[in-house]
């Protein structure tokens, strides 16, 4: 019975089940070329002879089996684990653009590849073989005609199983032999059959290169240091002993030496190591064995650990070969998953989705212009790629290269606008027209007020008291939000500081303060408006820049998150915390407490008030300075207070945090020369 028997068409006749498939050819060779049924991924590290000469044959067999290789299986196994990150997606090409289409016909198949594998098996598998045999191959069961049906199923076959025949000397790839048993063979078309290679063998341009089995020597010398270590450990674990008597003690019989070497064995070999030793007088024990230190086993690892992960493209501390870890930090192990990611996993990627698209999609679709690929877009791996995203489009927003809409548009987010419309008159222009693009309402033309302008500074703190309770609720729900950021971080896997605060929360707070602060500089606006008396406005790049300077803490305030919980990380891992106690630590860090968010809104709100006084101040075109009101709450407050200072070389806007400086405008610049 074949398998297009058993599956039968596609909605005539009941399937009879796993039990069903063809067996497993049966075990009439050597041990060496024992092979597994198809279900088994271990058939697939049948490897025979790698090449001739003593200690390569067979050794690469079976993940379970006694004579398999650790460091081998270390980096396959990391491979297998992180080959299914990214989902696979159809996409079709538009106007030069990829756009999704998640209701292409393969992805049925795909998501569902058979009733007992998911498409993580199928991938994982897929990745060992083509390490280990250069080749991976799935079958593709249709409904209906054995050629022709729709495809329903995908199943994994061991390249062990499969023999590449060409009957015709026009055709790449006649068949796929597909050995049942020794003596039962069955014939697959090339179109039931998406063959993945890697790379393309010297000798036979139909299959793959094997990596792998070039590193049959040094496969074969990691095996036998090994062996090595387990038997020195072996035969000195006792540590090997000698008895020695005086000399002028009567000699012994061999009966008697033989008695006590067998009862020296039994007191203190085995599980009695360490055991207390009472000797007869003139008697004396004497070690002969070596101490861990003196054996230095790790070193005859090294080279072929070293080799074995280049040939695989897994960094050794990727692995967790010893060849890597007595040189890890967190540092360079991030830097290595990186560049594990980028080097090895993303080329993997590539080729497996250009096989599917080439070999698979043809059966679902006829449209050349759609494709499949891996959305790598949510790799952890890749995630600093992002962030480094995110503080280049900060960059061109603060320079005013793009605005914030258009750097939203650029991370998929909506737009929005960046100051509500506060004039009615902004809501549409005489006759009909929408209103003209601009950050800032209109100013209309007011009479001088005759107050003093240096009552300013009195008008910008009563503003401070009454909008500092919004800023507090919005930073308490950002630090909130950001320390579940971190704590979801924490359980992906994140183990360093910048891996749970990253660069993009610097952009998630801006994004955070910019509508605080553009409402600040609308409020001020109209205090300086009403006192001086006159018409001006800021245009957009004058709103541009004021954003950018009210939003210049942003970094400093991520930076001393992210200070805090690398000192948390670090008392935590030398206090020996797991997930859990690290996230207790994490969660009481005052970096993310009420008393913070307070003291973060009241040094920016203040901050921002001042900045957007010093930016309407040059708009006016009247103000040729200031005079700074700062109060005598510490000394260097004081000895600012009073002082006046030209709009060239303005003091800082703050001291301090919490600090309650403000400026109030100097008109006439004879009093600037009177102050110096």
């Amino acid at each position: 019975m074949g398998l297009f028997d058993w599956l039968g068409p596609l909605g005539f006749g009941g399937r009879r089940g796993w039990s069903e498939l063809p067996a497993a050819r049966a075990d009439s060779r050597s041990s060496e070329q024992k092979l597994y049924s198809i279900d088994d991924h271990r058939a697939v590290l049948t490897v025979p002879t790698l090449v001739h000469g003593p200690g390569t044959s067979d050794i690469l067999r079976g993940w379970r089996g006694n004579d398999s290789n650790s460091a081998v299986y270390a980096c396959l196994d990391k491979l297998t684990t992180a080959i299914a990150e990214p989902e696979l997606k159809v996409y079709r090409l538009e106007d030069g653009e990829r756009v999704e289409n998640p209701e292409a016909s393969v992805l049925s198949v795909l998501r569902r590849p058979n009733p007992h594998m998911t498409l993580d098996t199928l991938l994982a598998y897929l990745i060992w073989c083509l390490q280990v045999d250069g080749n991976a191959y799935w079958r593709k069961l249709r409904s209906g005609n054995e050629t022709t049906g729709n495809v329903v199923e995908l199943w994994p076959i061991s390249p062990t199983r499969l023999e590449l025949k060409r009957d015709n000397p026009t055709d790449f790839i006649s068949s796929y032999r597909y050995w049942h048993t020794p003596s039962r063979y069955e014939d697959i078309p090339p179109e039931n059959v998406v063959h993945f290679r890697h790379g393309l063998d010297d000798q036979d341009h139909r299959l793959g290169c094997s990596g792998l089995k070039r590193l049959a020597r040094e496969v074969s010398s990691d095996d036998q240091a090994t062996h090595y270590a387990d038997r020195l450990l072996h035969n000195f674990a006792v540590p090997g002993l000698s008895v020695e008597f005086p000399s002028d003690a009567d000699s012994l019989s061999q009966a008697q030496i033989d008695e006590i070497k067998a009862r020296l064995q039994a007191a203190y070999g085995g599980d009695n190591v360490g055991a207390v030793s009472v000797m007869s007088p003139g008697g004396r024990l004497v070690s002969h064995g070596f101490s861990p230190e003196q054996m230095q086993l790790d070193v005859l690892h090294r080279v072929p650990e070293e080799r074995i992960a280049a040939v695989l493209g897994v960094p050794a501390i990727v692995a967790g070969l010893g060849a890597g870890l007595d040189r890890s930090t967190y540092a360079n192990f991030k830097e290595a998953r990186e560049a594990f990611t980028e080097m090895t996993l993303i080329p993997s990627w590539k080729a497996i989705a250009a096989t599917i698209t080439l070999s698979l999609l043809p059966d679902f679709s006829s449209d050349s212009a759609e494709l499949v690929d891996f959305d790598i877009a949510e790799v952890r791996a890749l995630a600093d790629d992002e962030n480094a995203k995110a503080v280049r489009l900060k960059t061109y927003v603060d320079a005013g290269i793009l605005d914030v809409n258009e750097a939203r548009a650029e991370i998929g987010r909506e737009p929005r606008a960046l100051v509500p419309a506060s004039d009615p008159a902004d809501a549409e222009a005489p006759g009909g027209e929408p209103p003209a693009t601009r950050s800032r309402p209109r100013i209309l033309t007011l009479p001088r007020s005759t107050k003093a302008l240096d009552d300013l500074p009195g008008q910008y703190d009563k503003l401070k008291d009454d909008k500092l309770p919004d800023w507090e609720r919005e930073m308490q729900t950002f630090l909130k939000q950001q320390h579940q950021r971190v704590d979801l971080a924490l359980h992906a896997g994140g183990d360093t500081a910048y891996d749970l605060v990253p660069e993009s929360e610097a952009t998630l707070l801006g994004e955070t303060l910019t509508p605080l602060q553009a409402k600040v500089l609308d409020d001020v606006a109209r205090l300086v408006v009403a006192e001086f008396g006159i018409e001006f406005q800021l245009d957009d790049p004058a709103t541009r820049a004021y954003l950018t300077e009210a939003g210049q803490n942003v970094v400093g305030i991520t930076d001393t998150t992210r200070e805090a919980v690398r000192a948390a990380l670090i008392e935590g891992q030398q206090a020996g915390e797991g997930i859990d106690q690290l996230a207790r630590r994490l969660r009481e860090l005052p970096a993310f407490n009420d008393a913070r968010a307070r003291t973060v809104a009241r040094t920016e709100l203040a901050h921002s008030t001042t900045t957007a006084a010093l930016a309407n101040y040059r708009a006016s075109g009247v103000v040729v300075g200031v005079r700074v009101f700062d109060g005598d709450y510490d000394g260097a407050c004081a000895a600012m207070n009073g002082r006046t200072f030209p709009m060239n070389q303005l003091p800082p806007t703050l001291q301090h945090p919490n600090c309650r400086r403000a400026f109030a405008p100097i008109v006439d610049a004879s009093e600037m020369e009177k102050s110096a």
